[in-house]
């Protein structure tokens, strides 16, 4: 496998493969709270509240004030299991990807349909070279979420890069061609040409491979 190849898989795998901290779930219809300038002296925020300055705070990429609003709120409500998956989010942004996988398995032990999750701690896995836990986790998301075409991709990247031998990374090379057949079926054409250029240099990385040998 030639080197180019594989910086560039593990950078579209790790940069624009990682979704946001649970963006969609977060975004929860938490209703404006009016209170007078003497309320707000003595005042302590509500989980709601929090857990708005967290998400803000995630988008402005402020990581170390998020982090300290989902600890505040983690506290607060300890059963939480996409509060402690986001937090899991914002430590492996900050380089505690041990951080990052206890909260995730945390998260698992509270909730083991959240997808999303298992695709983030996935990504950690990878990250740390860790390559059979982040394939694992990878297929979970699939077997849950069947249509995650960038969960296809980065199992069938990740499957390439640790093969042993050329069956094993033609496997992967049809995870990352399925995951361009979803792209282009939901649109995300963009993501599509993406994939589809991946799967060019995996196709030529293995025909290089195979003619040396």
């Amino acid at each position: 496998m030639s080197k180019t190849f594989a910086l560039t898989a593990i950078s579209v795998l790790l940069v624009s493969s990682l979704p946001a901290v649970h963006a969609a779930d977060l975004a929860r219809k938490i209703p404006a709270k009016i209170v007078s300038p003497a309320q707000q002296v003595v005042e302590t925020r509500s989980p709601e509240e929090i857990l708005r300055s967290a998400m803000q705070k995630y988008e402005g990429k402020d990581l170390t004030g998020a982090l300290a609003d989902f600890d505040e709120f983690i506290k607060l409500k300890p059963n939480d299991a996409i509060a402690y998956a986001s937090r899991g989010s914002v430590k492996d942004d900050l380089g505690n990807p041990q951080g990052a996988l206890a909260d995730y398995d945390k998260a698992l032990s509270l909730d083991r349909r959240d997808y999303s999750t298992y695709f983030n701690r996935g990504i950690t896995y990878a990250r740390l070279g860790q390559y059979p836990q982040a394939i694992a986790d990878f297929k979970t998301t699939i077997e849950l979420n069947a249509n995650y075409a960038t969960a296809h991709r980065n199992l069938g990247m990740i499957k390439y890069l640790s093969a042993a031998n050329k069956a094993e990374k033609e496997s992967g090379l049809a995870d990352v061609r399925k995951s361009v057949e979803l792209f282009r079926k939901q649109g995300e054409n963009a993501q599509a040409a993406e994939s589809d250029g991946i799967v060019k240099q995996m196709q030529q990385d293995l025909n290089n491979t195979t003619s040396v040998n």
